[in-house]
């Protein structure tokens, strides 16, 4: 099951008639490894189990574990029905077995049930403790159906297992199980990285965020609304050069931060060329990639901000950039009020592991508790976290310039 295409960041595909369940992956055609799952098809038997094989069950509830039982084609598969419950679960796993840290993995197996299960992972970390991860809730099945999911494993894991679980009342099949090993696809980069880009021109991103970048020595790249100078909650313009002189990218976002899609060819052209020149009016050069206000955009819009000089800009989509993607459109994740740090990491860890560039979208950085805002604290973590893990930080400019090399 080599050179299989596979999707990136993320993405719940349902594909009735087979009822395939795809829950992400890589942006490209990837070729895979080996199996490593121990007798993944189940035909190998060693007393009552499949070699390699063991039974799991915890809380309050009855458990029916069934093998052999039939599988696809009539081979062997692996059966658990739970007929009371209260609490807990119970599922067939495979032993647990070694993987790199940092490395994608996609794993598949086919199923069986009258009732929704789930799917988790069980990491075995560095320092011998277990964590858990849940990576999908497939639905019932009648007939034989596909579970798939690409992930990266952490920096701190050194072996898995996977739990095909039920946990109500009800029956689980399963059989042909995968584990494999992604193989780098041809359109990353050398490795990977991220920007820290800042939308709007926020006055308490320079209060309170530059301080924290500036211990690190992380530069950004800061999205300026040219029109807001004068508003307080907004940076002025001493502010901007300020971060200007102390090696950050100062990026245009605008006059007034109006949908450009909604607006005229001149309107446009003033929104998106004025707002550049306003910057270079300060003595901020270059000045030359663009974010579009609500990430809206269509041709016309793209066309003006390629002939206004640009060499690149940012949407609002969601996801990472590849280094044979548009520089003209490039994908992000944001940072908002419900992120959670655990979020971030994943993302980070993901663009370091499939050498992809990840562009971090903030706003303002506040106890606000705002959609658009983080708390300083969080930053601050997230911040650490690049450090301590030696994370390329580059600004926009940097990183379009390394998708022309």
């Amino acid at each position: 099951m080599s050179n299989k295409h596979v999707l990136n960041f993320m993405v719940l595909s349902l594909i009735f008639g087979g009822l395939t369940y795809i829950y992400g992956l890589n942006y490209a055609i990837a070729a895979e490894g080996p199996n490593i799952i121990p007798n993944p098809s189940l035909e190998s038997q060693s007393g009552a189990n499949p070699t390699s094989w063991a039974r799991g069950r915890w809380g309050t509830n009855t458990a029916v574990f069934k093998y052999p039982v039939s599988g696809i084609n009539g081979a062997r598969a692996v059966e658990v029905e739970l007929t009371q419950r209260t609490s807990g679960d119970a599922k067939w796993y495979f032993a647990e077995v070694p993987v790199e840290a940092g490395a994608t993995y996609t794993f598949s197996d086919q199923y069986q049930s009258d009732v929704s299960s789930f799917v988790t992972i069980q990491y075995k970390l560095s320092n011998g403790s277990l964590s858990w991860l849940d990576i999908g809730s497939p639905g019932p099945a009648s007939s034989w159906s596909t579970f798939q999911k690409t992930f990266t494993v952490p920096s701190n894991a050194t072996h898995l297992t996977i739990f095909h679980l039920i946990n109500q009342v009800g029956f689980l099949r399963t059989d042909n199980y995968s584990l494999r090993k992604q193989d780098q696809p041809s359109n990353t980069f050398s490795e990977g990285f991220i920007s820290l880009n800042f939308d709007d021109g926020w006055k308490t991103t320079y209060q309170n965020a530059i301080p924290i970048l500036q211990s690190k020595g992380f530069k950004t790249t800061q999205y300026i609304i040219s029109g807001r100078f004068s508003f307080p909650a907004y940076v002025n313009q001493n502010e901007v050069l300020d971060m200007y002189n102390k090696g950050h990218e100062i990026g245009a976002h605008t006059r007034t931060h109006r949908d450009l899609v909604t607006l005229s060819d001149p309107e446009k052209q003033s929104e998106i060329a004025g707002s550049r020149q306003d910057l270079l009016n300060l003595g901020i050069s270059p000045v030359n990639t663009f974010a579009y206000p609500f990430g809206s955009y269509n041709a016309p819009t793209d066309a003006i901000v390629k002939q206004s000089g640009y060499i690149g800009a940012r949407t609002s989509d969601g996801g990472f950039n590849a280094k044979t993607g548009n520089k003209y459109l490039l994908k992000r994740q944001p940072a908002e009020v419900n992120t959670t740090f655990a979020q971030v990491k994943s993302w980070v860890d993901q663009a370091q592991a499939q050498k992809l560039w990840l562009i971090l979208v903030f706003h303002r950085v506040d106890s606000s508790q705002t959609q658009y805002s983080i708390t300083p604290q969080l930053f601050q973590q997230i911040v650490d976290y690049l450090a301590t893990n030696n994370v390329p930080v580059r600004t926009t400019r940097e990183g379009i310039n390394l998708m022309s090399q």
